[in-house]
């Protein structure tokens, strides 16, 4: 082997692989299951074939060398049978025309190369993307050692001069010819997969936007609009774009804040959502519900821009707003009766105070106060409702210091000899617990003083609730002279001890316990509702 085989062989692979850079850049990109573009990249690899043929090594007369068989064998390998066909008929044609005692070998040469890369892309079976350097080392080896065996049909001098000459070289350069032109159609295939895929992609991307009932806009990383599937009454898309998403939020402050959103998902990585008001011309209110997602480079933490989906919530908002209203109406119907009733109530309250007060009968005027006392009781819970926010439950500290401060005030007790002492939890209850529970209270504390302390007698009546867990314990005691021996107070006639065991048993569903010692003590217990 000499110098100038090396470098004439050389010469021409290097011719080989600025035309494959030529034909990956210049190419078109259809799809090659057309027959017109399997034709076109038939005739442009035959063209390929030509050109590098046009500038061959010459070993002697008409025994000449290039590497056509580089490029029959790889577009065989990466487009099948028609292309190559079509390359080995221009490429033959050619090496006829150009004659030479190697005329026919060459032209066997063509042939096999080709035959061999449409054979070893039909074996393979797999996707030509992922094929390796070194099968494609391997496959420009067998390729290769098959055109040198063709030599041995020329004749024996010329085979034996030909073969010591150019076996080498052959060998080391065509094998790597064969990878170099592979990379780039390897290349080439994975862009036309990621440029479909991107087509996909954005055909689908395409079809949900334009036919989703949201706003679907995407931004770049100066926030500014890149894509809008539509727009706002009043905007058009070509408006938009290239205009950052914030200046179209009303109000300088709104602006200030949606823009640190956005500018927060963008450092950050992650979802935001934000509610935003727009006022279209003809003086129409719409409400926008907003969601932005950080986009990313595929396998990348990068973050490219962001997607914002915007959805009208007009109707929901102004649904919310009519509940708030009825609610609104509603409450402030309830409250007026509340303070209706509690009205009512102390006209009662007050007529029958009046009548007490033209009664000389001590009897009746006490059962006349007692049923003062009783419907003030009532009353209480309208009062202390009415102006409340909640309506359905009061509390209950509150709700009892006004009745027992009542029942002391309206008593003929001096307040110097009996004192009250309230040790009351601060809590919400229910109002149907909360208003038999006044009255128990009201009966018990009215016994009291009526009956604990004769004859201006000194003492104290304590008035204390707990929270026990789940359950509520009032007591009632004072420090009097205790029931006398032998009532059964749990039969007794008397009307108040009647309603205490009748509302304790059948409203609040709870127990009722008594002790005499020192004085009288009352202990109901019961269940809170929740």
């Amino acid at each position: 082997m000499n110098e100038s085989t090396f470098i004439g062989l050389a010469n021409n692979a290097a011719l080989l692989v600025a035309l494959g850079l030529v034909f990956d850049t210049v190419v078109l990109k259809p799809g090659y299951e057309k027959t017109f573009v399997k034709i076109l990249t038939g005739i442009v690899f035959g063209i390929l074939g030509i050109a590098v043929m046009m500038t061959p090594w010459e070993f002697v007369p008409g025994v000449i060398f290039d590497t056509r068989s580089v490029i029959l064998s790889i577009g065989g390998l990466f487009f099948g049978i028609l292309p190559t066909l079509i390359a080995v008929l221009m490429t033959s044609a050619l090496r006829i025309f150009q004659g030479g005692i190697g005329a026919w070998t060459g032209t066997a040469v063509i042939i096999t190369s080709g035959f061999l890369g449409i054979l070893w892309r039909h074996k393979r079976k797999r996707v030509l993307d992922n094929i390796s350097l070194v099968e494609l080392y391997i496959f420009g080896i067998v390729v290769h050692i098959a055109m040198l065996l063709w030599m041995f049909s020329l004749p024996w001098g010329i085979a034996k001069g030909v073969l010591s000459n150019i076996s080498l070289p052959v060998m080391i350069l065509y094998p790597i010819g064969t990878v170099l032109l592979g990379k780039l159609m390897i290349t080439r295939l994975r862009r036309k997969k990621e440029g479909d895929a991107l087509l996909h992609s954005e055909a689908r991307w395409r079809s949900l936007t334009e036919t989703s009932p949201d706003h679907i806009l995407t931004l770049d990383t100066a926030l500014n609009i890149q894509f809008a599937n539509f727009t706002a009454p009043g905007l058009t898309v070509e408006e938009l774009i290239g205009t950052p998403l914030y200046q179209y939020v009303e109000g300088e402050d709104k602006q200030s804040e949606i823009k640190a959103i956005l500018e927060n998902a963008l450092l950050t990585g992650e979802q935001k959502s934000y509610e935003t008001v727009y006022n279209i011309p003809d003086g129409e209110t719409i409400y926008y519900e907003s969601t932005v997602v950080p986009r990313k480079l595929k396998d990348s933490a990068e973050i490219i821009g962001l997607t914002v989906s915007s959805r009208n919530i007009t109707e929901r908002k102004q649904a919310e707003e009519q509940i708030k209203s009825s609610l609104k109406e509603k409450q402030i119907m309830i409250d007026e009766i509340h303070h209706r009733v509690k009205n009512n109530m102390n006209v009662i309250s007050s007529l029958l105070s009046l009548q007490a007060n033209n009664i000389e009968d001590d009897r009746t005027k006490d059962i006349l106060k007692d049923s003062q006392n009783r419907i003030f009781a009532m009353s209480a819970i309208h009062e202390t409702l009415h102006g409340s926010e909640n309506l359905s439950e009061i509390d209950l500290k509150k709700y009892l210091s006004k009745i027992t401060a009542s029942i002391f005030q309206s008593s003929a007790i001096n307040p110097k000899k009996v004192k009250l002492k309230n040790d009351i939890t601060e809590m919400p209850i229910a109002i149907n617990q909360a208003s038999p529970l006044g009255l128990v209270a009201n009966e018990l504390i009215s016994n009291s003083l009526k009956y604990a302390f004769p004859d201006e007698r000194e003492g104290e009546i304590s008035v204390s609730i707990k929270k026990l867990d789940k359950e509520l314990e009032l007591t009632v005691m004072d420090n009097g002279v205790g029931i006398p021996d032998g009532l059964d107070w749990k039969n007794s006639n008397t009307l108040g001890l009647k309603l205490v065991r009748t509302l304790v048993e059948n409203q609040l569903d709870g127990s009722i316990d008594m002790e005499s010692k020192n004085g009288t003590k009352f202990i109901i217990k019961f269940n809170i509702e929740t």
